[in-house]
């Protein structure tokens, strides 16, 4: 996730048979090895961080999707308390 939000390779993804021991530790290290890659790293990960926006990503989406489906929810059990009140 972090490659494609940085619209760069970070960080090489090591997917079923690549993800060895061999290759994550070359990569770790190649990467601890290089000071200026590293503040790069660093760096393009601060962005990425940025954003994604604050903590709490998904009760804002919980919230929204309630909101949107509240009234259908409310026109079919009125006497159950407010979904989006509970969340809150």
């Amino acid at each position: 996730m972090p490659n494609l939000l940085a619209d760069q390779e970070l960080f090489p993804e090591f997917v079923q048979d690549n993800a060895t021991a061999e290759n994550i530790a070359g990569a770790i290290l190649k990467l601890l090895r290089d000071p200026r890659r590293n503040a790069i790293v660093k760096s393009k990960l601060t962005e990425v961080i940025g954003m994604l926006g604050p903590s709490g990503a998904s009760r804002r989406a919980a919230q929204a999707i309630l909101h949107l489906v509240q009234p259908e929810l409310s026109a079919q059990e009125p006497t159950k308390p407010s979904l989006v009140q509970s969340l809150g």
